[in-house]
């Protein structure tokens, strides 16, 4: 968040980038002490910890309310635990693959990414050969 500064991400249509559970923090202990579970299809699985976020949420706080006042209920994301990325580990989410990420004491959340992508634009990453089609 801080070497890029805060986007909006993990929005897409039809997506259920939260939940499907709220949770408050006597159900879970710490919430920078859960165990984390990341699979890609079946093509890729890592395992960290919510320890392991570069910015402390009260960091993370601190720094957006010079930019805006969040409203109460408002959802601030952390970004994400480092090194469990398809961008950090060079490997990319292909059309139809599903994705899971398990927080223990949260549950998982299951993620199906489309089979048809309609026309994509090309990226700063460059064209992807499994794309090609959607080009």
């Amino acid at each position: 968040m801080f070497g890029l500064g805060p986007a909006r991400s993990k929005d897409f249509g039809h997506s259920k980038g939260l939940g499907p559970f709220i949770v408050t923090v006597d159900e879970i202990g710490d919430p920078l002490a859960l165990n984390v579970k990341v699979k890609i299809g079946e093509r890729y699985e890592w395992k960290g910890s919510t320890s392991e976020y570069s910015a402390r949420p009260e960091k993370a706080l601190e720094y957006l309310k010079t930019i805006f006042t969040p409203s109460p209920g408002t959802v601030i994301g952390l970004g994400t635990i480092p090194d469990c990325t398809g961008l950090d580990n060079d490997l990319w989410i292909k059309p139809g693959e599903k994705i899971e990420i398990t927080f223990d004491k949260l549950g998982t959340l299951r993620q199906n990414t489309p089979e048809d992508l309609g026309k994509i634009e090309p990226s700063r990453w460059g064209n992807r050969e499994e794309l090609r089609k959607f080009y």
